[in-house]
């Protein structure tokens, strides 16, 4: 798959996204998650994420879903979140996690400095947002 922006139908978002300034930088891409939430767990996309979050796009997710854990289904990586905005089936979600689990996801984010997240068992290109 190739890198989002490219393919975004949603050009104002993507100029958003560019101009925000973020403590972490966001890889951005396309993968499978498990959003698991008090009814049980939710199939979604994770379509960026960074060590501070993760947008999410699930048009299944519960309207009361403030709280839930976002499972990196390649990874075996579970992160307790809390949402922070919802936008129809797109929501954002800040990491509240360990030590550990933090340097797990920073392993990951690490995984190839040329830009592409984790490795190829992800299937899709993940690029690093520049801003």
């Amino acid at each position: 798959m190739a890198n989002l922006a490219s393919h975004s139908p949603d050009r104002q978002r993507s100029r958003t996204v560019s101009n925000e300034r973020r403590s972490s930088p966001r890889a951005h891409g396309s993968t499978q998650v498990m959003v698991i939430t008090m009814r049980g767990p939710v199939p979604a996309r994770m379509l960026d994420v960074s060590l501070t979050g993760c947008r999410i796009q699930c048009p299944d997710l519960p309207k009361f879903a403030i709280s839930a854990r976002i499972a990196i289904l390649s990874y075996g990586l579970e992160l307790l979140a809390e949402q922070r905005w919802r936008n129809d089936i797109h929501s954002g979600w800040r990491f509240v996690y360990s030590a550990q689990e933090q340097d797990r996801l920073k392993a990951l984010l690490r995984r190839d400095a040329s830009g592409v997240m984790l490795n190829s068992r992800l299937g899709r290109s993940f690029r690093k947002n520049p801003h």
